[in-house]
């Protein structure tokens, strides 16, 4: 849900405990206890994966790195410590049969309106020299990174050696 917008559903549509409304090709995920309702978008907001329900459990977990959300708190459990996810206003009106929620979505900031400037690096303040195949050294701030998948010993269940061992001393 980009932008303000507002979607009313009936009450009885939000499911009692976690659950997922769909409506208008919009998809919020709640938390429901009686007429108490908190909701979110779908999305996880590290990397935008679609956040699966977790059976059984009042959690939902983003398919594309782990990320594990408590519904009921709106705060990621998994990382430990991890941030909010920024919730969708539920307002829960009338009575009985004819309760219904309405949802009503926050105008996201564009992060790409950033005012903040970068900083210019200085010479030799970060470093990256190529060494052979997929090995590189990176250097920054005093501290060097030696990358490679198969520096030392085969890859690809050992089905690929080195044609050429490093040097001894590479290290």
């Amino acid at each position: 849900m980009g932008g303000e917008e507002q979607i009313t559903v009936p009450l009885a549509e939000v499911p009692e405990g976690p659950g997922r409304v769909d409506t208008e090709g919009r998809a919020l995920l709640t938390h429901r206890h009686g007429i108490d309702v908190v909701a979110c978008t779908d999305r996880c907001q590290h990397m935008g994966g679609r956040l699966d329900l977790v059976d059984g459990s009042t959690l939902a977990r983003c398919p594309r790195h782990g990320w594990t959300l408590d519904l009921t708190t709106m705060r990621y459990t998994d990382p430990a410590g991890g941030p909010s996810q920024p919730t969708v206003d539920a307002v829960v009106h009338g009575d009985g049969d004819e309760a219904a929620v309405t949802f009503t979505s926050r105008p996201t900031a564009d992060w790409s309106a950033s005012t903040s400037r970068r900083a210019t690096l200085e010479d030799d303040e970060l470093t990256v020299e190529f060494w052979t195949h997929a090995c590189c050294e990176i250097t920054a701030g005093g501290h060097r990174i030696v990358t490679d998948p198969w520096l030392v010993g085969p890859a690809f269940s050992r089905g690929w050696w080195l044609a050429h061992e490093p040097p001894a001393d590479w290290r």
